[in-house]
């Protein structure tokens, strides 16, 4: 499976409003970003200032979600995933990178392995294994109300649904 252009202009929204972010940036906690929210690694040769292409920031939009797909896609059960839980679940892994999925122990990997996660409707049981596994809401030891938004609204794809509240702020 692959992210298609509803998960790509879902994850872009949340990255970066949508429109690419030309110019190196700090994002408030520490690390350099660019384009839609690329985390600037030392082979990108590049500083806080720095300008690049919007042919650069796709590409770097491109890089970071095939290695993203690429882990979804060694899930066991990624046969099982509809379009939608695969986008939210892409979008999650994106924004914090991909051992969610790869680390056995995690709790989305369990979540993902899981086949009461896939039936119809799902089982209170699986949405709550499901909600803890989209938990990641905090930078730098805080909670982070941007974060804690983009998980809700992650959750409402993967589970669809609408504008409902799973995690708080508290």
């Amino acid at each position: 499976m692959n992210v298609n252009t509803t998960g790509k202009d879902f994850i872009k929204k949340w990255e970066s409003g949508g429109k690419a972010e030309l110019t190196v940036k700090d994002d408030g906690f520490g690390n350099l970003t660019v384009g839609y929210g690329h985390k600037v690694v030392t082979a990108d040769k590049l500083k806080a200032g720095d300008k690049i292409t919007q042919t650069k920031a796709d590409s770097f939009f491109t890089s970071d979600l095939g290695a993203v797909e690429t882990a979804i896609n060694k899930h066991p059960k990624v046969g099982s995933m509809t379009q939608v839980m695969y986008n939210a679940t892409a979008s999650l892994l994106y924004n914090v990178g991909t051992s969610p999925v790869t680390t056995t122990t995690n709790d989305l990997y369990k979540a993902l392995n899981s086949d009461a996660t896939y039936k119809s409707p799902i089982s209170t049981t699986a949405k709550d294994a499901v909600v803890t596994a989209f938990t990641y809401t905090k930078a730098n030891g805080k909670r982070v109300e941007g974060l804690v938004n983009r998980r809700n609204a992650e959750l409402n794809v993967f589970l669809s649904t609408t504008d409902k509240i799973y995690i708080s702020m508290t």
